[in-house]
């Protein structure tokens, strides 16, 4: 469950129920198993290759800690790389594999969709949002210059139900900071985890406004 693929379509993924320890896998597209990858882990979910192919990042759980740990491909090795106290989670890498946007759910007085740098997982995570955001990071851009996320609808009106929205951060020139802009949304229904085509020209995303959840593409 949970699948990431690779650019030359190996697929990654956690191989086990959440209960119990469970390993990332490599697979072929006939299904066989061509390795293992880093070491097994309680509630190991989420897992996404890093663009280089050498780590996987996912949540996880190790001596009551919750958070994002890093899985080294080639070795039996994991690190610790988020530290608040009740975990994160839906890690995205961006395109050089420098740096991590995730939500952390430890975050109380600012938003919870932060960004940090690989090489550096003691840092504490930038907020990318306003305090009060929430937001589920699913996509960067080849580009570098926006990030796909799914956020409870802040544009609707006076006692109308929430839901499940798309937005993205745009990079503000060249600088390091992000501006939210809404991108795609249905009251009363969801749209979530939104994924950016290879060439940048189309967003895979699912949502219920049928009545069942299914794919569309924008």
């Amino acid at each position: 469950t949970n699948p990431s693929v690779s650019q030359d379509g190996v697929l990654v993924y956690r191989e086990g129920a959440s209960a119990r320890p469970v390993q990332l896998v490599w697979r072929d597209r006939k299904g066989r198993v061509l390795g293992r990858i880093g070491v097994p882990q309680l509630n190991l979910n989420h897992p996404r290759l890093s663009p280089d192919g050498r780590y996987v990042v996912a949540s996880g759980d190790d001596n009551q800690h919750k958070g994002l740990w890093i899985h080294e491909v080639d070795r039996p090795k994991r690190r610790r790389f988020t530290f608040s106290t009740l975990g994160a989670h839906s890690a995205t890498w961006s395109p050089s594999g420098e740096f991590l946007v995730y939500s952390d759910n430890g975050s109380r007085d600012v938003s919870n969709l932060q960004v940090k740098a690989l090489l550096d997982p003691s840092a504490k995570g930038e907020p990318l949002l306003p305090p009060g955001w929430n937001g589920f990071p699913s996509a960067w851009s080849r580009d570098g210059r926006r990030i796909l996320f799914t956020t409870r609808n802040k544009v609707r009106a006076p006692g109308a139900p929430y839901s499940d929205e798309i937005w993205y951060l745009e990079r503000v020139g060249d600088s390091s900071k992000f501006e939210a802009h809404r991108y795609f949304g249905i009251p009363q229904c969801s749209s979530v985890w939104p994924s950016i085509s290879p060439d940048g020209r189309h967003v895979a995303y699912v949502s219920d406004h049928t009545g069942a959840e299914e794919v569309w593409v924008s």
